[in-house]
């Protein structure tokens, strides 16, 4: 076959794909903490549950990739993690206040 000039597809690299889920993942944890709009419906809602469960995996997607990222990086997984649980912890005391939902 002839070369037609384009570059052959590269192989997928995991760590690349582990960054991706955990921005996806981080993306959906800020959605259920109720700070962006679902980007289905466009509505703000907060579920605290799902919330966790984002922000428990996305813990754990930063902990496979930290060992191959810059120091910088690293940094900034580390603080994605920490503002998502900082706001979790809000948002639990905030509806702790409201009391359950009638």
């Amino acid at each position: 076959m002839a070369d037609s000039g384009t570059e052959a597809p590269k192989n997928i690299d995991v760590y690349e794909l582990l960054a991706i889920c955990f921005e996806q993942i981080t993306g959906i944890a800020w959605v259920k903490l109720g700070f962006q709009p679902d980007p289905v419906s466009q509505s703000l809602s907060i579920d605290l549950v799902q919330a966790k469960a984002a922000i428990d995996a996305a813990s754990a997607l930063s902990t496979l990739v930290e060992s191959v990222v810059s120091s910088e990086d690293k940094s900034q997984l580390q603080t994605v993690i920490r503002n998502l649980k900082l706001n979790y912890v809000a948002k639990s005391k905030e509806q702790a206040e409201l009391g359950p939902a009638e």
